[in-house]
């Protein structure tokens, strides 16, 4: 059975960590296919894309019994830790808009893959943690690069460094979601979000995401503004959209 699935459905490609026996924990052969199957939604026609995982977490971090049972464990987590830079540098790079639908528990490199998203909708239930230091270990898969950007640097290090478990709610209050919902809803507010983005058209969300991603100075940023506005002001859904504010 695949580590990892990728359905293609309805102009949304979801992806979903598929070792929940496991509680969805990284080891080698998923981060393999997953970097794979990121590649394949970003080169599909999906408009946008879900990520999530199957069963009760969604990613409990690194597979710890697989590291326990290496013969050589530093060799073991080169390897792992090699893989799963490629599945976080892929899901980076996805152009369309890439939605975190966070069905249960968030430990480890499983916050480095909600950091990979742009908008995160969680289980009210979920539990969120760092878990390194649990086992004596330093973060990983980009959570030292992207976790102050989403809630601060003071409140990193001190998440990173003490390792405390957080709820919903705190995740939420402190930026590491965007929202919540409970179980029987979460479906149906994931379904929302993606909604709202398509209802901007066809072009405009793959357009602000590579804005938010673009690097450079002030003013080498605001041309990439105006080149992009002028060219999607030349598109047919902009065109009509348009018209149809102003005739209001």
């Amino acid at each position: 059975m695949s580590s990892v699935d990728l359905q293609l459905a309805a102009g949304i490609a979801t992806i979903t960590l598929n070792r929940a026996d496991r509680l969805n924990a990284l080891n080698v052969a998923l981060a393999k296919e997953l970097a794979e199957v990121a590649t394949e939604a970003a080169a599909s026609d999906a408009e946008l894309v879900i990520l999530t995982g199957d069963g009760r977490a969604f990613c409990a971090g690194g597979d710890a019994q697989e590291m326990a049972e290496a013969a050589d464990r530093s060799a073991y987590l080169r390897e792992l830790v090699g893989e799963a830079n490629r599945a976080m540098i892929a899901l980076r790079e996805i152009p369309q808009p890439v939605i975190a639908k966070i069905n249960g528990a968030v430990a480890g490199a499983g916050l480095g893959l909600v950091l990979t998203t742009d908008i995160a909708v969680a289980v009210d239930t979920a539990k969120f943690t760092p878990a390194y230091g649990a086992i004596g270990l330093s973060p990983d898969c980009g959570v030292t690069v992207l976790l102050g950007d989403a809630i601060g640097a003071r409140r990193a290090r001190d998440f990173l460094l003490t390792g405390r478990r957080i709820d919903a709610q705190t995740a939420l209050d402190w930026g590491l979601v965007s929202s919540t919902a409970s179980a029987e809803g979460l479906d149906e507010a994931v379904a929302e979000v993606a909604a709202a983005i398509r209802n901007t058209g066809p072009l405009a969300p793959t357009a602000i995401k590579t804005l938010l991603n673009a690097s450079g100075t002030y003013a080498d940023r605001l041309e990439l503004e105006r080149a992009s506005i002028s060219s999607l002001a030349g598109s047919s859904f902009a065109g009509a959209q348009l018209e149809a504010f102003v005739s209001k």
